[in-house]
């Protein structure tokens, strides 16, 4: 009878400790639960926040502007004389660097014999000038304003039409640069090339 109470006396406290040992994963699991609530609340509270704050801050500019006189119509037309000034700079550079390969140009011919050395450099170009242009669609698709109707069809086509066009002189630009360090890195060659074709009465291929 003895060993039988505490048979049974052992199955008792080996089910209580593997209760015991249950209640404290769930325990614990409900306190991790508890701690991502707590992480989500604390998360939800601060956008709360922020967006509270920058609708405020919305609400602040859009009177400033009100009381400025300023409409979307002028932000744009702002918007636009910048794009000219900055494509007259790029149209600029685009002179200067073809008037410098030129000149270049016509004081020594340009040997395309360093096939791969010239293709890995234009790969480089090429690139750089992929990033660019991602990088102004970019900047044109989150810059845009939005004029809620009152914008001016006419400054939207030709802002447009100056991105478009400062885009074409982007890419030209990244080309001429290409064309121009291709240039200098040729010349040192160069010089070697004329010396001994004027050392040997080689006529020079142009």
């Amino acid at each position: 009878m003895f060993l039988q109470n505490s048979k049974e006396e052992i199955i008792r406290w080996e089910e209580g400790k593997k209760w015991q040992a249950k209640m404290e994963g769930t325990r614990n699991k409900l306190k991790e639960k508890e701690k991502a609530m707590d992480s989500l609340t604390k998360q939800l509270t601060t956008l709360k926040e922020l967006y509270s704050k920058a609708d405020k801050e919305k609400i602040a500019l859009q009177k400033k502007l009100k009381s400025s006189g300023i409409t979307a119509d002028y932000v744009m037309g702002v918007r636009a004389s910048e794009l000219e000034t900055k494509l007259e700079e790029l149209r600029k550079q685009n002179i200067d660097l073809e008037n410098e390969i030129a000149h270049m140009k016509t004081q020594q011919a340009l040997p395309r014999d360093s096939v791969v050395e010239e293709l890995h450099l234009k790969k480089r170009y090429l690139q750089e000038k992929l990033h660019a242009l991602e990088r102004q669609f970019s900047r044109d698709a989150f810059s845009r304003p939005s004029t809620s109707g009152i914008g001016s069809d006419d400054q939207y086509q030709k802002e447009q039409e100056l991105q478009k066009e400062n885009l074409r002189l982007s890419s030209e630009n990244v080309e001429l640069r290409f064309q121009l360090e291709q240039a200098n890195k040729d010349l040192p060659r160069l010089k070697v090339y004329f010396l001994y074709a004027s050392y040997f009465k080689i006529p020079l291929k142009m």
